[in-house]
């Protein structure tokens, strides 16, 4: 080695090696991370923390349904009673007695008696909650006056 390639080796300065603590560091914040806002949102997985989730369980909206259509059904079951009868019926339990619907359809998925109510010009069909308020489907039919 000459004399030109000993200073030119004496004037680069060793290498250093970067340490991995720093990257490591920041994926373990991030899987730390990502478990938090797994563990935040695993009831609602597809809305806002602290708002109602915008899709709802498959399981909820197929017992909307069926309570939807115990409702109709009641619904064609009062309108047949008044045609046979001349009158509305003027509890729910008349129309399972002539046999009209089956006592099943009485109460909706969540086993809660539907509320039934005569009107001054017809009658009113609803779901309601365990405290009496009305929730779900609403039916309230107006029915022609009678002949005399």
């Amino acid at each position: 080695m000459g004399r030109g390639a000993a200073k030119q080796a004496a004037a680069v300065p060793d290498e250093t090696v970067a340490s991995a603590t720093p990257g490591y560091l920041l994926a373990v914040a991030a899987i730390l991370l990502a478990v938090v806002g797994v563990y935040a949102t695993r009831s609602t997985p597809f809305a806002v923390s602290g708002q109602p989730p915008l899709l709802k369980s498959t399981e909820a909206l197929l017992l909307q349904a069926v309570s939807r259509t115990r409702l109709e059904r009641l619904d064609r079951a009062v309108l047949a009673s008044d045609y046979m009868k001349g009158r509305e019926p003027r509890t729910l339990e008349e129309v399972v007695n002539q046999s009209l619907v089956d006592r099943s359809y009485l109460r909706d998925p969540w086993e809660r008696p539907y509320h039934y109510a005569l009107t001054s010009d017809g009658y009113l069909l609803s779901g309601v909650d365990d405290a009496g308020k009305r929730v779900g489907a609403v039916i309230e039919r107006a029915l022609p006056p009678k002949q005399p």
